[in-house]
């Protein structure tokens, strides 16, 4: 089996939002605040919200569109992974990583002893290994949307070459566009990362049990120095938790549609379907258990050796990754528009924040669009 071909970046989809100008009355003023906060980030008393049979994303293991409303995997993406239909959804990103079935290489695999989670990625080297089958990813793929009460909720999918091993997995959400120094393979070792993480980066970590079950998820924040379990951001077993904030389970088996894109089995070849528990997928609102939103730019997954101490990320060293590719969840597109949805070139507007994340007032931060 040799080493797949690792595509170039997925296209983007900025988040859109129609405004009118300032003099077009308040209604402006309110959806550019809205879309301000979304977008940054501002705390704000948030109302409940759901990420599972809310018709935004079918959160139901299995990769193909079926009746229920919201896209699924396979709608979103083509088979080469670009994005063909966001429907309701805000930003999508596929990752097609390298694979080393059978004692081949992986071309993206972290080659620096004791990478840990808590280092900053321009602490990290790769390279070319092998990686062990339960450790190598194969495709991997997230997909944002914005619900009515305007919580930002991250849906995530996985394969994995060999699901039936005990192994962890980390999906991480950085806020600054995180690459590689260069295209794979790394012409001259060690290569290493571009792009810092920032006080509010997501990671995710996901444990399967050794018969290949969803195990435990936890949600952790970067504090600018490390990864810090999220209060609430625990789940054990497949499902949701009571307040559906934070679901995730995998497919049923024993073969399942795997999309229009190539899928593998633990040996390398190009399948059509996947057995039970070669596929994974989470969905959690981030808004709702973080009460503020995220600044999100790209996203990227890892395999980590061992579980280590599930509350302390920097016991367990990193393998196996999935190259890092933008998802913007965090900028704005303006649109400016009259009263009769016609464009106006030029035109400017101011917003601002007027409280803070209790309702307090405080000294007005403008901004000028």
């Amino acid at each position: 089996m040799t080493n797949r071909t690792l595509r170039s970046p997925r296209q983007a989809h900025a988040i859109t939002w129609p405004v009118r100008p300032l003099f077009a009355g308040l209604a402006a003023a309110a959806v550019a605040a809205l879309a301000l906060l979304v977008s940054i980030g501002i705390g704000w008393p948030v109302p409940a919200s759901a990420v599972h049979d809310d018709g935004y994303f079918e959160l139901d293991g299995n990769i193909p569109d079926g009746a229920a409303a919201g896209p699924d995997w396979g709608s979103v993406f083509d088979s080469n992974g670009n994005v063909s239909n966001l429907d309701n959804g805000l930003a999508a990103g596929f990752l097609m990583d390298d694979i080393s079935p059978a004692g081949a290489v992986d071309h993206t695999v972290f080659t620096s002893g004791g990478t840990k989670n808590n280092q900053q990625p321009t602490d990290w080297d790769w390279g070319t290994q092998s990686v062990p089958a339960k450790d190598d990813l194969s495709n991997v793929y997230a997909f944002g949307t914005v619900d009515t009460n305007g919580h930002l909720i991250i849906y995530a999918g996985l394969e994995r070459l060999a699901p039936n091993g005990d192994s962890h997995i980390d999906i991480e959400f950085n806020r600054q566009i995180i690459s590689l120094d260069e295209e794979p393979p790394c012409a001259n070792e060690p290569c290493g990362f571009l792009g810092l993480k920032t006080a509010g980066d997501i990671l995710v970590a996901m444990d399967f049990t050794k018969g290949g079950d969803f195990g435990t998820l936890r949600v952790f924040q970067w504090d600018g120095s490390q990864y810090v379990i999220v209060a609430g951001g625990t789940m054990t077993g497949a499902g949701c938790d009571a307040a559906d904030t934070i679901c995730g389970l995998n497919n049923a088996g024993p073969s399942d549609d795997g999309g229009p894109w190539p899928n593998y089995d633990n040996h390398g070849n190009v399948v059509a379907t996947l057995e039970k528990n070669a596929f994974t997928e989470i969905g959690i609102d981030l808004t709702g258990l973080l009460s503020a939103t995220p600044c999100i730019g790209s996203f990227q997954a890892h395999t980590r050796t061992s579980q280590g101490n599930p509350e302390d990320l920097s016991t367990a060293e990193l393998k196996d990754f999935a190259a890092p590719e933008p998802l913007p969840l965090c900028g704005i597109h303006w649109q400016k528009v009259d009263g009769q949805e016609n464009l106006l070139a030029g035109a400017t507007f101011q917003v601002c924040r007027t409280h803070d994340g209790n309702g307090a007032d405080i000294t007005d931060e403008c901004q000028s669009v």
